[in-house]
């Protein structure tokens, strides 16, 4: 009861227009109506048949709540009740601690009213201070008085008085009587010995009957009063806790035995203390040496030990368990914060991936990036060019003439690029590479490149040889087929085609005779297939082009173009390709190699006429 604290009240306790005591019995009834609500109604309504076998058994449960159950080791209070001639009760309070009447009030009232239906009035008779075992207590005598009809309930003397028919004795020896209750100690008003149990021999060895005193082999733990006569006489209703000093072993370091039980007056005048051994765990026993058989078989501390021993067993399963399940949902917050890393993560992937499509935007044309970003690839022409006689110019030349010489002649190879529409690959050293097809798809991408094969071999005439006035020469391949595109390399990202179709056109080159013009084969059929009906405009300094294409013009094609002129270049090997048949263009007789490379600088109408042989 004593667990509870003081609250922060006002000493008159005006915010709730009460008396200080009278908060206090209000609390002392909510506290009733609280430790039945939390499951303790079923233990109070067991304690006692009548009110009076109630408080006195107040004492019992605050020794098993505060010292076995929790092990708080409070100064718990203690509580007497004596019955008046008249039914009422008279109630001694003892505590260490003051200012607690009112709560003690509260629930006395409202334990007789929900436990055992009857309305009482409670009063304090008397309330003084008294030294018990050299400790200050309060004591407080309150009278308690109920109706004329409840009387049984408050006190039924009856009920606790058990009267024995006959005064025969049973034939008990007390050699036996001390076998059966081995530990029973029977002590005179003065505390001396006269008998005792068969193990308390082996405990407290010193002991001698009638001449060893109670005091000289054990001292009270419990209840904290004084170890004399009148407070035997005022606990009887009390357990009573006793330590055998005797039982300290200082060498073992084995703590005392300590006995637990009720003192009994007899009709002699003596007191007879009928105990068992304190222990409630098997860790109890250990520690002092004991053991389970040391117990009488009539004793319930056996039971209460093992009990206690299955229970601390299935706590720590429990535990286990639970350590098991904190295992498993640490595991799972673990697995929840990598999920949301990853998710982070994924949201940076993501980030950077349109990042990395924004860097790519800016660095290569946007339908290259749109192209490679869908995977899509499409048929292509591809053209390879190098300078004849390259390495012996640069043997020949300074860095510089060399460098004039490429910058000057890829000028002139960019802007006819431009004109036809085909894409520049990339330059490495003499080599020229340009394709058309990719990346923007067309129909005649194979006529572009021919075309801008023409202007090369044109414009190469104009760039001179360093310090000669002998005009370069140009080998070029070309070859259609299928091309892979892609974007290779990370600090500088660069556009690029593979497959078979640059490598023929590689052989092509590579095989090609100086100012003429190598075609493959593919080639030659894919202009024949997709010749189209074509004008050209120049307006405002820029060459554009329109494409029409009509299907009876496509079927007139295939059987004759006399605007494209080749003939034979033979046969030639392609490494783990084999032998492909090889074309020279000779020239176009739809367009003028000046209409090709647009240096008439003014409106002009060309348009291609097909005509059938």
């Amino acid at each position: 009861m004593e667990v509870i604290r003081f609250c922060p009240l006002q000493k008159d306790g005006s915010q709730f227009q009460l008396s200080l005591d009278a908060v206090w019995e209000i609390f002392g009834e909510y506290f009733v109506k609280f430790v039945i609500q939390t499951g303790w109604d079923e233990l109070l309504q067991a304690l006692a048949y009548d009110l009076k076998g109630f408080l006195n058994s107040l004492n019992t449960v605050h020794h098993f709540v505060d010292r076995m159950t929790f092990s708080m080791k409070l100064r718990e209070p203690l509580f007497r009740c004596e019955s008046n001639n008249d039914g009422s009760l008279l109630l001694h309070y003892y505590s260490s601690r003051a200012g607690f009447p009112g709560i003690v009030k509260g629930i006395v009232r409202e334990v007789s009213k929900k436990v055992f239906g009857i309305e009482v009035e409670i009063i304090i008779k008397s309330r003084f201070r008294e030294h018990l075992n050299s400790i200050i207590k309060e004591h407080i005598i309150f009278s308690i008085t109920g109706k004329d009809e409840d009387k049984d309930r408050l006190s039924c003397e009856n009920r606790s008085l058990i009267k024995t028919e006959s005064n025969e004795s049973c034939g008990l020896s007390l050699s036996e009587f001390a076998t059966i209750f081995p530990y029973h100690i029977c002590f005179s008003k003065e505390f001396q010995i006269l008998h005792h149990g068969v193990l308390i021999k082996k405990y407290a060895p010193s002991v001698r009957c009638g001449v060893t005193l109670l005091t000289d082999i054990a001292h009270f733990i419990y209840p904290t009063v004084p170890f004399i006569y009148e407070s035997l006489l005022a606990f009887l209703n009390s357990i009573f806790v006793l330590t055998l000093t005797d039982s300290i072993d200082n060498e073992t370091g084995s703590q005392p035995i300590v006995l637990k039980g009720s003192m009994t007056l007899l009709s002699n005048g003596h007191f007879i203390y009928m105990c068992s051994l304190d222990v409630s765990e098997i860790t109890h026993l250990n520690q002092r040496k004991l053991y389970i058989n040391d117990m009488p078989l009539h004793d319930a501390t056996r039971y209460i030990v093992m009990i206690n021993q299955l229970r601390l067993h299935q706590m720590k399963q429990t535990f286990v368990h639970f350590n098991l399940l904190r295992g498993k949902l640490h595991t799972c917050e673990k697995l929840e914060k990598v999920k949301n890393n990853l998710k982070k993560l994924n949201e940076k992937v993501i980030a950077e991936k349109c990042r990395s499509e924004k860097l790519l935007f800016e660095l290569i044309p946007p339908v290259v990036a749109e192209t490679l970003r869908r995977d899509e690839y499409a048929e292509a022409t591809v053209l390879f060019s190098d300078i004849v006689t390259y390495t012996n110019i640069c043997a020949a030349c300074t860095p510089y003439d060399v460098f004039n010489m490429l910058n000057n002649l890829y000028t002139k190879f960019d802007r006819i690029a431009k004109i036809n529409d085909v894409y520049k690959v990339e330059t490495i050293g003499d080599a020229y590479v340009v394709a058309s097809g990719v990346p923007t798809q067309c129909f005649d991408h194979s006529e572009r490149i021919l075309n801008m094969a023409i202007g090369m071999q044109m414009e190469v005439k104009s760039v001179m040889r360093p310090g000669t006035e002998i005009p370069l020469e140009l080998r070029i391949g070309i070859h259609t087929g299928p091309v892979f595109a892609g974007v290779v390399g990370i600090k500088m990202p660069q556009y690029c085609l593979v497959g078979k179709t640059v490598l023929i056109a590689r052989t092509l080159e590579a095989n090609g005779v100086p100012q003429r013009i190598h075609v493959s084969e593919t080639t030659k059929k894919h202009v024949f297939l997709k010749f189209p009906f074509i004008y050209y405009t120049w307006i405002e300094g820029n060459f554009t082009n329109h494409y029409f294409l009509s299907n009876i013009l496509v079927s007139l094609a295939l059987q004759t173009n006399k605007f494209l002129e080749f003939v034979d270049g033979g046969i030639i090997e392609v490494k783990s390709i084999g032998q492909i048949r090889t074309y020279f263009l000779e020239k176009s007789g739809k367009k003028t190699v000046w209409n090709i490379c647009a240096r008439i600088k003014r409106l002009f109408f060309v348009s291609s006429i097909i005509t059938s042989n």
